[in-house]
């Protein structure tokens, strides 16, 4: 009985181990695009979209540079579907 609870957990770690690194591709690539460090926990990810909370100047900067970061973010992981940035 251990083994199916094991087995059904290792689901749920599966799916928060990709998001997680979803997170840190983003934040890697804002930093790449512009210069500007953004933390994981700034980054929130629903419906298809990425919404950053952050300082107005990091959010125009990340603006400015959108469809890079998108077409980054996109060749990292081809399984997420994200149509925009906000």
């Amino acid at each position: 009985m251990s083994a199916n609870i094991q087995l059904f957990l290792e689901r749920f770690k599966n799916a928060l181990g990709q998001e997680d690194s979803f997170r840190e591709d983003l934040c890697l690539i804002v930093k790449e695009k512009t210069t500007f460090s953004l933390e994981k926990s700034c980054v929130i990810f629903k419906n298809q979209i990425v919404r950053i909370d952050s300082d107005p100047y990091l959010k125009s900067e990340i603006f400015l540079n959108k469809d890079g970061i998108l077409e980054a973010l996109r060749s990292k992981h081809p399984q997420k579907t994200v149509l925009d940035i906000i």
